[in-house]
């Protein structure tokens, strides 16, 4: 079967919510802050039957049609033997017509579960490396607004020269299909409380903090890095603490 190789975003934010500010002062904030990353993905079957006969054999009667749902056991196809389903599924590809030789190999019908569907995502080297099996996963579908599903990172592995992770959902739309896109949040770190400035008060490792009419600067060290905020790990500041813009 081929593999499918979704493109895919990743990168690394920072979720806050709000920040005092002035035109040239800002105060810092305490929130709760949860490092994450994106990325897209596809849905696949997690159960697949493609039938290729072991040598050319004449396709002799067909007993479904594509589209069709079958239950395990009943009988599909005569090609000497009678090949049955081997588990509760549609009928997704017929690509032989009766009376036709099928090569060895070749395939003759492909059956998927649509019930039972997991997220292919792949991702750049310098990614892998935040993600772990377990790290829960926000779902989204971009043809539904709004609405988030969940899930979990079940696998992760290497197939050169690509990094690929599955998601095992814990929920998701009835009428999900196989190759459907989505996307994917993945909490990449645990949720903690932490002081985040705006990233304009920041520069070089340095705070300057308002001292009534003057200001003084601070060093500081750097945290989570987002669009438009920072996270400051420092003992040297305090919630609202009042901070001038770098010019």
């Amino acid at each position: 079967m081929e593999i499918f190789s979704p493109k895919f975003l990743f990168f690394t934010i920072l979720i806050i919510l709000g920040c005092t500010k002035t035109d040239t002062t800002a105060k810092v904030i305490k929130k709760e802050i949860v490092e994450v990353a994106y990325a897209v993905g596809t849905l696949e079957s997690k159960d697949i039957y493609q039938f290729r006969p072991g040598t050319s054999l004449n396709l002799q009667e067909l007993y479904v049609t594509e589209g069709e749902f079958v239950k395990k056991g009943q009988p599909l196809l005569k090609m000497d033997i009678i090949v049955s389903a081997p588990f509760d599924g549609t009928v997704i590809n017929i690509p032989a017509n009766v009376g036709e030789n099928v090569n060895a190999s070749e395939t003759v019908i492909q059956i998927e579960n649509l019930k039972k569907l997991q997220i292919k995502a792949i991702l750049e080297q310098k990614s892998i490396f935040r993600v772990k099996t377990g790290q829960i996963v926000k779902i989204s579908f971009e043809e539904i607004p709004g609405k988030i599903f969940e899930g979990k990172v079940s696998k992760l592995y290497s197939l050169d020269p690509q990094f690929i992770i599955y998601v095992e959902p814990t929920n998701l739309p009835d009428n999900a299909l196989p190759g459907m896109t989505v996307d994917l949040v993945i909490e990449v770190s645990q949720k903690r409380q932490g002081f985040v400035v705006p990233i304009g008060t920041y520069k070089d490792g340095k705070l300057l903090v308002k001292k009534g009419f003057g200001k003084e600067e601070i060093t500081v060290e750097r945290g989570i890095v987002g669009p438009d905020f920072i996270e400051i790990k420092s003992d040297k500041i305090s919630e609202n603490d009042e901070l001038k813009f770098w010019n």
